[in-house]
């Protein structure tokens, strides 16, 4: 029996902070302050961390496209915390929001954002926090996580309604 498997998988992906610089002639441009590697260490003890092939860091099921937009951190991205930044009259419409991984499962992160109309989320993990199956693999072979370690499910993007 064969089955027929659908996965998207990224051709490009990028994370960069800009900041909006003015001329003095009145026109302005963006200009790149931070761009995240969004690639994982190489560690010796993991032989799949350096293959050619190894799976990007990307959101799997994510829609492609290019999102540029203010950011609002949402803490751990659950229904309640989105509540309190609207009790506080923090606008999220139109933003990118910034969420810790983990305490909820990340699509309902993604989903309360997107019904709020933001643009996208990004997720990251703070090392307490993580456990997931690079933790777990890190464990069992007793060998510290990279300081660049990624989970698959970091990043989220959907399209802008341009």
């Amino acid at each position: 029996m064969s089955y027929d498997v659908y996965i998207n998988y990224p051709v490009d992906h990028r994370l960069a902070l800009l900041q909006k610089q003015e001329k003095e002639d009145g026109a302005s441009a963006w200009e790149v302050t931070f761009e995240a590697s969004l690639t994982e260490d190489v560690i010796d003890e993991d032989p799949t961390s350096g293959l050619d092939d190894r799976i990007p860091t990307f959101h799997g099921y994510s829609a492609s496209g290019n999102v540029t937009a203010p950011v609002v951190y949402v803490n751990v991205g659950t229904f309640q915390d989105y509540e309190d930044l609207l009790k506080a009259n923090v606008s999220l419409s139109g933003k990118i929001a910034i969420a810790r991984y983990g305490g909820i499962f990340r699509g309902l992160k993604v989903k309360r954002a997107q019904e709020l109309g933001m643009l996208g989320v990004i997720m990251y993990s703070e090392f307490r926090l993580i456990l997931g199956l690079p933790l777990l693999c890190c464990l069992r072979r007793q060998v510290p996580i990279p300081p660049k370690r990624r989970t698959l499910a970091d990043l989220h993007h959907r399209r802008s309604r341009r």
